[in-house]
């Protein structure tokens, strides 16, 4: 019996305790490679999305939002939307005003006080906009962008989550690597480097940036060979 060509997924974890998920997906994985058939899967999961796929489309009322690799929607969202979609806890959003546009990148003023630069261009001085920024690239700092106080945090051991607010409500969620000890109400500042700060304008469409996301993320030239993985959609 020869393997069809293409094969259809659709939702096929979704009943599955955590423990028998993992497994599956590493068993689909092996099932791909040795049919070598092209596998569209769909899911609302980004963690087999991510794990799973060569490349995902991203859906969102019947539109392609982002279609890419996985590293590539994850580093480079193309909007608010997909940007938010992806990683686990969720991007940060925080609003702000453009202050200041050059060949360096874009200075924003956010609304809580703060100021962050970002690798980007585009956009006009004065323009408002919202800033995008990974719990996971957030840094405590003595003299952070982003002052918050402690709602709360969760010592998973490898990495403490911790859960903030700005004084103006702003939710904010930090991924910090390590055990931490954090007190409720304490002041926390938080700092994320340029190439690790997205800028969304009015619209939701992410300004350009300045990098690749090799150069960003790994200190490379663009260029490197994306893993061949599965194929998804969301």
């Amino acid at each position: 019996v020869y393997p069809s060509k293409v094969y259809l997924f659709d939702e096929p974890l979704s009943n599955l305790d955590a423990e028998l998920r993992v497994k599956m997906r590493s068993e689909i994985v092996a099932l791909h490679r040795r049919l070598g058939s092209t596998m569209i899967y769909v899911t609302h999961d980004q963690v087999e999305a991510m794990t799973m796929a060569d490349r995902i489309v991203v859906l969102r009322d019947g539109t392609v939002e982002q279609a890419g690799t996985p590293i590539e929607l994850y580093a480079r969202p193309r909007n608010r939307f997909v940007a938010g979609f992806l990683g686990a806890p969720q991007m940060n959003f925080l609003a702000g005003t453009i202050r200041a546009v050059s060949a360096d990148g874009i200075r924003i003023e956010l609304r809580d006080g703060g100021t962050v630069t970002a690798a980007a261009a585009g956009g006009a001085v004065g323009e408002d906009c919202t800033v995008g920024i990974r719990p996971e690239h957030f840094e405590p700092a003595q003299n952070g962008a982003v002052a918050v106080e402690v709602e709360a945090s969760e010592v998973l051991g490898a990495e403490t989550i911790v859960y903030a607010r700005t004084p103006k409500g702003e939710r904010v969620v930090s991924s910090i690597r390590g055990i931490h000890r954090f007190t409720e109400d304490a002041p926390l500042a938080l700092s994320a480097g340029s190439g690790f700060v997205h800028v969304f304008g009015p619209d939701g469409i992410a300004l350009p940036r300045l990098r690749s996301w090799e150069e960003d993320y790994l200190g490379a030239s663009p260029g490197i060979e994306p893993s061949r993985w599965i194929s998804a959609a969301v």
